[in-house]
């Protein structure tokens, strides 16, 4: 094969995998697009910029895939004091069947692991809900930091929502709601079941 030839061929492979990947990332991009305006979750609720939207929204495909359908991401939660927390309310206790996995000190390493533990590794869900509250709330619960460690993390959720959610269950921890005008609520377990089940609640 001449070079002129050679370099033709390589220019050919070269648009054609660009052309295929273009069309892949556009299919993809419209199936992301459909599952935000689709699902019953509202994006806009986030307190967040544009850029984290629209990777929430870009990401949510492959977590219908892989991960059941989960919404939240570690963006998604911040870090706040023991101290913040109400010690008024009684704090809703889950019992895991299995030792924690994850590890919460925000490392890189500990976020990728624990995307794999969230998408793989963890299969235990508990569905849990306000006690007499109909309003909008969020989840701010403390847990150990990794198995077998006495160091707490405390983190709460940035994101709104309203009745029933599903969470992974990874470890022992303390669970409360907090509404949007600021005040603490106690929440209860409704059943604990595998994360694949009822995916009609909305999946934290």
């Amino acid at each position: 094969m001449s070079r002129q030839k050679l370099i033709k061929s390589k220019i050919f492979t070269f648009k054609f995998y660009t052309r295929l990947f273009l069309s892949i990332a556009t299919v993809y991009i419209g199936v992301a697009i459909g599952f935000a305006a689709l699902m019953p979750y509202n994006y806009q609720r986030r307190r967040q910029n544009f850029l984290l939207t629209a990777v929430t929204v870009l990401l949510q495909p492959a977590m219908e895939l892989v991960g059941n359908g989960k919404v939240t991401h570690f963006y998604d939660y911040k870090t706040i004091d023991r101290s913040a927390v109400s010690t008024n309310i009684l704090p809703l206790k889950l019992i895991p069947s299995k030792p924690q996995i994850r590890k919460l000190d925000n490392s890189i390493n500990s976020i990728f692991s624990n995307a794999f533990a969230h998408t793989v590794l963890i299969q235990e869900a508990a569905i849990i809900t306000p006690i007499n509250y109909s309003g909008k709330w969020s989840l701010v619960f403390c847990q150990n930091m990794s198995a077998g460690s006495s160091e707490e993390e405390c983190q709460t959720s940035k994101i709104k929502h309203t009745g029933q959610v599903k969470i992974l269950v990874d470890g022992s921890g303390s669970i409360w709601g907090f509404t949007e005008d600021e005040k603490w609520i106690e929440l209860k377990l409704v059943e604990y079941l595998d994360k694949n089940q009822r995916q009609d609640i909305l999946f934290i």
